[in-house]
C-alpha cells in the first residue's frame, strides 16, 4: 500500500527557463556568495585578532582591547571589499558549486 498516488508526483512543464539559467536567481546566488565570503574573511579577522591577543606580551599594544569594537566595524569594511573583489575565490567556488558550466 503505498500513501503517495502517482498524480500527486506529477510536475507541470512551464514554459521558464531553466534556474541555472535564471538571471534573478544568478544574481541572488552571487549575492549571497559574496555575502559568505565577506562573513568567512571577517571571522578569520576575527580569528587573527584573537590569537595576536592571546601570544603577545602583557605591555605590547596588542593585548589592549579598548578599540575592539572599533576594530570590528573596520574588519566588516575591509572584509566587505575583499568580498566584492573576490580575492579568496571562496565566492567563485559557490558560484562553481551553484551554477556549474555545461
Amino acid at each position: 500500500m503505498n500513501p503517495i498516488s502517482s498524480s500527486s508526483l506529477q510536475i507541470e512543464a512551464t514554459d521558464s527557463p531553466p534556474i541555472a539559467e535564471n538571471a534573478a536567481y544568478r544574481k541572488k546566488a552571487e549575492t549571497a556568495a559574496v555575502q559568505f565570503e565577506s562573513f568567512f574573511i571577517q571571522d578569520m579577522l576575527k580569528q587573527m585578532r584573537k590569537a595576536t591577543r592571546e601570544i603577545s606580551s602583557e605591555d605590547s599594544i596588542f593585548k589592549n582591547t579598548i578599540n575592539s569594537d572599533m576594530l570590528d566595524f573596520a574588519d566588516q569594511a575591509v572584509a566587505a571589499e575583499l568580498a566584492k573583489q573576490r580575492v579568496f575565490g571562496v565566492a567563485n567556488a559557490i558560484m562553481a558549486q551553484l551554477l556549474p558550466e555545461k
